[in-house]
Parts: C-alpha cells; structure tokens; sequence
C-alpha cells in the first residue's frame, strides 16, 4: 500500500514539474509554424483567381496535415491555439487533417478552396468554426462539429457539395448566413434547441435536402433560408415562429401541403413562389403582415385575418 502511494505521489511531482518547466506560448497556426513544424508552405499568384498553396513534407507534397497540440522549437515550447485566416486556402493536395483540441478557432477562410480535402476530424475544444472557413471545398464529404463549437460562421461550410449528413450539437448557439448553402449533397439536418432563428440562405440551394427537423425554439425563418430545396417534401414549422421570411421557401417544388402555425405575424415577399405542387394554404388569422407578393403562384389560400393588400400574389382568397 505504501508503495502504490508512494508512486502515486511520484507521479503527480513528475507531471506537475514537467509544466513548470514548460511555459507554453500560444501560437496561430501560419506558414511560419508549418516551418516550424517540418512543413514548407509555397504560395503562388497571391490574390489572384489562380492562387495556390503547395505544402511540402520534405521533397513530397503533403497530403495529410498533422497538426500537434504542442510542439518545441529553437529551445522554447509552444501550444497551437488557433488556425490563421486562409492559412491552407487554396491548398489543391490536402485529403485530411485533423484539428487538436488545443485550438479554440478555425479563422475566416482557414480551408477554403481545398478541392481534394474530404476528411476533417475536429477534437473537442474548438469554439468557433470562423467565417468561408471550409468555403468550397467541394470533395469535403466527412466533418464533425464538437460539443465545445458554439459559432458557426457565415459561409462556413458553403458549396461543400460533397456533406450528405453533419450534426450540430446543442452547444452551437450561432449559425451564420449562408453556412451551408450550396450543400447539394445534404440529406437531412437537425437543428438544435439552442438555435432561435434559421439565418438567412442558411440552406439556399440544398439540392438534395430531403428531411429538416426544427425545435420549438425557432422563432425566425429568414430570407431565402430554404430556398430552391427542390427534393424537401414537407416540413414542419413549429408553434412559436412568428416570421416567415422573403423567399423563404421559394422554389421548393416538391411541396403538396403546408401548414403556418397560429404563432406567425409576418410573411415575407415571395416566401412561397415556385412552390408548384402546392394548391393552396391556410392562413391562421394571426398573421398582420403579408408581403405583397407572398403567395404568388399559389392558386389559392384561405385567410379571414386583418392583414391588407389581398390576394398577395394568389390566384384567389376564401
């Protein structure tokens, strides 16, 4: 007993010396520590529409990106914090990297253009997945979003054509406008309780998009949020949105039915435009607001409500 104790304690004193004598310095992650890390980055055409990053591992072109939570260098320790805004934008070699837990944010455009990238593991640690963060990295099939991600940016994972599923935890608070347009080959979604509003052309495009769930807590639909969802068949707006808004599900054709909740105060222009297979809609009286072109090419829709400006597009008001 003596013995486990004694070596228990032996080891508490070896780990708590080690991080005395590491100081780590918080570092972001740039071409200056891939140097340091045994990379060689080469940027060509910088800011032109033929730009291009090749990273070397010594004379091979890396394919995979090892990022290390910590690393030594030049006698001083270092902990890599966060990923630098375009720091492997427009990088055509890289498949896969996996991302430690020591970084809290991937910045604006981090992966953006990374035609071959298909794999990121993200540990949990990251905060905020920044803005174009993995715009158009069009062959990006799988991606996880950890417990630890509170923000997911603006355009953050637009035109990633290739995501058929990505779970958002409860822990995301924030999704920006267009964060998963262009996403054709996204099936289903599920937003979680700690989001409030689907922000704007959150899911324009979503080609593929068959199923969405939405939790109570949505009070927001915004402009063009599921516009051109052409395989979205229904879906169900929960008792407590009081917006829908313009263009909001414009172009969703395969629509036969749907319903607005009693909870709903404006419709915004155009919201149901192109929406061809749907014959009509029920208005609840609860709406006061009504754009003048909501319903257009809508046959017809019953409404008994205080709202002005009739018909709003629709062949006919009963």
């Amino acid at each position: 007993m003596k013995n486990l104790l004694f070596l228990f304690l032996f080891i508490i004193f070896a780990v708590t010396s080690v991080n005395a004598q590491y100081k780590f310095i918080d570092v972001t992650l740039n071409d200056e520590v891939l140097n340091q890390l045994g990379y060689t980055p080469v940027r060509e055409n910088v800011g032109k529409y033929n730009e291009t990053l090749t990273i070397y591992e010594g004379d091979t072109i890396a394919k995979s990106i090892y990022i290390p939570e910590n690393y030594s260098y030049d006698g001083r320790a270092y902990r890599i914090v966060k990923i630098a805004e375009e720091a492997f934008c427009h990088c055509p070699s890289i498949v896969d990297v996996e991302i430690p837990g020591t970084i809290t944010k991937i910045e604006k455009k981090a992966f953006a253009h990374c035609e071959s990238l298909q794999s990121v593991k993200i540990k949990d640690g990251v905060k905020i997945i920044g803005e174009s963060a993995f715009l158009n990295s069009t062959k990006l099939e799988n991606i996880n979003i950890p417990n630890s991600v509170f923000k997911i940016g603006e355009e953050a994972f637009s035109c990633c054509k290739s995501i058929k599923n990505i779970e958002i935890p409860s822990s995301v608070t924030f999704i920006g406008d267009f964060a998963f347009n262009y996403c054709e080959g996204l099936k289903e979604i599920t937003i979680p309780s700690s989001i409030t509003a689907i922000s704007e052309n959150c899911f324009y495009q979503c080609r593929g998009l068959e199923k969405v769930t939405l939790p109570n807590t949505i009070k927001l639909i915004k402009g063009n949020a599921f516009c051109c969802c052409v395989s979205l068949k229904s879906i169900t707006i929960p008792n407590g949105v009081t917006y829908i808004g313009d263009m909001a599900f414009s172009t969703c054709s395969e629509f036969t039915e749907f319903i607005i909740p009693n909870s709903v105060k404006k419709i915004g222009h155009r919201a149901f435009w192109g929406c061809s297979l749907l014959k009509s809609i029920t208005v609840p009286d609860s709406v006061e607001d009504i754009a003048v072109n909501a319903f257009e090419s809508i046959p017809q829709i019953y409404y008994h409500g205080k709202a002005t400006g009739l018909p709003w597009g629709a062949g006919k008001v009963n």
